[in-house]
């Protein structure tokens, strides 16, 4: 007897209640979201000792404008471009100054010229050793804002009411747009720090990002559509919530096919072909560096790899990593009075939550964050066997040059799709 195929909607992966025109997203969950875009990225992979120490200064601070219980994301997308596509402006280039050559009887520097551009082509794909030697990156940084609990017991009673109906009070979604704000402006403020040129993504242009990663090989989105799914929040009725978000997920749904198959365990199948596997990694690096992301966004394929950093409450992380101090400590001061062998591994825990315990002490804003990394891979042409491979590779050499697990397959991909958008 065959089995019927579960099906789902692509709203389950979307979690958006409403996009406002500024470009505030407001999540299923409550959360109250801005994009910024960042251009002129510093390259790190090429920056010398000094400017590497500039952008860690730069990018502590950043950690730390992240107040407690509050989250930060940022995602980094590479596009590889073919190299007929590079030297297009050359080509035609060329051929402009080839007719003309022509036209003023001057046939021989005309074929010099094609020659040129011929052996030029050659190196760049020698040099390259693929089609696909170039890439365009870019880069965001998603600001989610958690509105904070309210410290009345009366409050707190009536905020849970409200989050179990799905509602939120006009005076607390104002509050919670104005704080989303101002967190979003302390950020910009310290991308600034790094060099980093940023302005926030209105309404449109944030649905078109989402478009793209929902429609990976598809034309580009209607925007005019999408422009009418934006709207400022203002249902006072479920009805009416529902439908604004429904208004959401069909701009971004119709106008081209769009689905998603999670049959195979190991990669997801888009509607129009793509394959897409999401892995993430379940082990720190050997070392860390202001690069060594880098070598995930190496692949040659369609990548976004996104970091996800959260804050807990500072005051508590730092007693709870005084307290794991002074416990391994005690346990193994015992061991010596009672004559028995101290291992490697405790002595080497002991000076880690030292050195942590005296850091947090130290330093200003310093806590212990948590850290997920997730990378998605597009394969726009759909042949399994090949991206499976080259998905491998990617994995092997980015675990060989920095000793960090990364975990593939397994039916992770789909609920990690919506980690990375």
């Amino acid at each position: 007897m065959s089995r019927k195929a579960r099906t789902g909607s692509l709203g389950e992966l979307l979690p958006l209640a409403a996009v406002e025109p500024d470009g505030l997203l407001v999540t299923t969950a409550g959360r109250y979201v801005r994009l910024i875009q960042c251009q002129r990225v510093p390259n790190t992979i090429t920056a010398d000792e000094s400017r590497l120490q500039i952008l860690e200064r730069a990018f502590r601070e950043l950690c730390r404008a992240i107040p407690d219980r509050q989250s930060l994301v940022i995602y980094a997308q590479t596009d590889p471009i073919p190299i007929r596509d590079a030297l297009a402006e050359d080509r035609a280039r060329v051929q402009v100054a080839c007719e003309q050559d022509t036209a003023a009887d001057n046939g021989e520097l005309a074929a010099m010229r094609r020659r040129f551009l011929a052996g030029l082509t050659q190196t760049v794909f020698a040099a390259a050793g693929s089609e696909q030697p170039a890439v365009t990156a870019r880069w965001w940084v998603a600001v989610p804002y958690q509105p904070p609990v309210p410290e009345s017991p009366r409050e707190q009673f009536r905020h849970a009411g409200m989050r179990a109906r799905g509602m939120t009070g006009w005076a607390g979604h104002l509050a919670a747009a104005v704080g989303s704000m101002q967190l979003t402006g302390q950020i910009q403020a310290a991308l600034a720090g790094a060099g980093i040129e940023t302005y926030l993504l209105d309404g449109v242009q944030t649905l078109a990002l989402l478009w793209e990663r929902v429609h990976p090989a598809a034309d580009p989105p209607d925007l005019d559509q999408l422009a009418d799914a934006v709207s400022v929040a203002q249902a006072t009725t479920s009805d009416a919530a529902a439908e604004q978000r429904h208004r959401v997920l069909r701009a971004l749904c119709d106008g081209a096919t769009a689905g998603i198959d999670a049959g195979d365990p190991g990669f997801l199948r888009h509607a129009d072909g793509t394959l897409e596997e999401v892995v993430h990694l379940g082990t720190p690096p050997l070392q860390t560096s202001p690069w060594w992301l880098a070598h995930l966004l190496s692949c040659p394929l369609p990548t976004t790899v996104a970091v996800h950093i959260t804050v807990g409450h500072r005051g508590r992380e730092q007693g709870r990593q005084r307290r794991r101090w002074k416990r391994l400590r005690a346990a193994v001061m015992y061991k010596q009075r009672r004559g028995q062998l101290v291992g490697s591994d405790e002595e080497e825990a002991v000076d880690e939550a030292q050195a942590v315990d005296a850091e947090l002490a130290g330093e200003i804003g310093a806590t212990v964050y948590q850290v997920g990394i997730y990378c998605a891979i597009r394969d726009p042409r759909g042949e399994p066997r090949e991206f499976q491979r080259l998905v491998g590779d990617t994995a092997r050499e980015f675990h060989a040059l920095t000793n960090a697990r990364v975990v593939r397959g397994r039916r992770l991909c789909l609920p990690g799709f919506t980690a990375t958008l």
